[in-house]
């Protein structure tokens, strides 16, 4: 009976290992390895926008652990713009509450921009604005 009930906590202590690596979507090691696979032979480039820098410093340390190729910060929604003029990026993440202009007044923007130009910011995928 006690090996039965040493073999029962046992499982237990397992699972609950398993759920609290999963509760945050992807385990860590399968994380990496996926961003890896799916950026393999390109290039990904990621803007980030927010006005606090600790946010700014956090992402693009997560994203570069990620595998992400190159990763570009700007403080507000009008460096943002400067930087899409520089050149393509892969995803903009950027905060939703900003001064001067918010996330989705640089959203509005980066649309616009991509109706304006000829060929140019045709390879942002997304758009992510979030209170972050």
């Amino acid at each position: 009976q006690q090996q039965q009930q040493q073999q029962q906590q046992q499982q237990q202590q397992q699972q609950q290992q398993q759920q609290q690596q999963t509760s945050s979507g992807i385990s860590r090691s399968r994380s990496s390895t996926s961003i890896a696979t799916l950026t393999r032979g390109y290039k990904l480039r990621v803007l980030i926008v927010d006005d606090t820098i600790i946010n700014l410093k956090v992402l693009s340390r997560i994203l570069r652990r990620l595998g992400v190729s190159e990763v570009t910060t700007a403080e507000s929604g009008r460096d943002a713009l400067k930087e899409l003029s520089k050149g393509d990026f892969s995803l903009v993440l950027t905060d939703l509450q900003m001064p001067e202009m918010s996330g989705i007044e640089l959203t509005t923007h980066i649309q616009e921009l991509k109706r304006r130009s000829q060929n140019k910011l045709t390879g942002i995928g997304a758009v992510i604005v979030a209170g972050l």
